[in-house]
């Protein structure tokens, strides 16, 4: 998904740094590229029936393709991954799987030892927020910059507001959906960066408009796909119904 996203960019020539790389946010030419763009739509295409379908999106000729946007694929894909592991520390960090901290849980197989943490929302939207602190942090010391940080952030949410949509996911007990999770963290931007934020929304804005834009144009498509290959699998294994309102 970083590949596909980043391949909708243009690079721009630095007057002042040569070596410097810089990227397009104008949300014309963006669009304009949505629409023209057929490889990153045959692309997505393949990723969710590959996710979805296989389980295995390493099937995919583009992980071993050169990419002429690999700048700003790797500041999505590297942020995003970044995020998650901090959201991870960050409940430990919070105290939320403390031995003394209550907490309950349930097996995942009556015969089986595997079990997952019943967590409340407020704690998930709590390690995100530390989360968001935590990569804000490293990116000041990076030369790639806060902005880069918080790109990574709005593709993984979107990445998880497709799946949600996919599968047709209304609630967890244990986890808000990703918009209800990113609308927080925008709010948390907005006390973290008083003076910045607008700017920072009408940047990143655009990542959650590619994601529902492939989406919504391309949803018969691979529902069509997905129903074919996964009809009979996931009747057979009680799994959740492939559904794409």
């Amino acid at each position: 998904m970083g590949r596909i996203v980043a391949s909708l960019f243009q690079k721009k020539d630095d007057i002042n740094n040569k070596s410097k790389v810089i990227f397009d946010f104008n949300k014309k030419k963006i669009r304009r590229n949505l629409k023209n763009n057929k490889k990153a739509n045959a692309k997505f295409i393949e990723a969710l029936v590959l996710y979805f379908a296989y389980r295995d999106l390493t099937l995919s000729k583009v992980y071993f393709e050169k990419d002429e946007n690999m700048d700003l694929s790797g500041i999505l894909w590297d942020n995003a991954e970044l995020f998650v592991v901090a959201h991870e520390y960050s409940h430990i960090i919070l105290g939320h799987l403390s031995p003394n901290q209550a907490f309950s849980r349930r097996f995942l197989h009556t015969d089986s030892m595997l079990y997952e943490v019943i967590m409340s929302w407020n704690e998930e939207f709590s390690a995100d927020e530390l989360a968001l602190k935590i990569v804000f942090a490293h990116s000041q010391n990076d030369r790639k910059g806060v902005f880069a940080g918080y790109l990574g952030i709005e593709l993984l949410f979107v990445c998880f507001d497709i799946i949600e949509k996919v599968c047709n996911v209304m609630s967890s007990e244990t986890h808000p959906l990703a918009n209800l999770r990113i609308h927080n963290l925008r709010k948390c931007l907005k006390n973290i960066l008083p003076e910045q934020h607008e700017t920072f929304f009408d940047g990143s804005e655009i990542i959650e408009e590619i994601g529902l834009y492939l989406l919504n144009t391309n949803k018969e498509t691979v529902y069509d796909l997905l129903h074919k290959l996964l009809r009979n699998s996931y009747t057979s294994n009680n799994s959740t119904s492939v559904h794409i309102d």
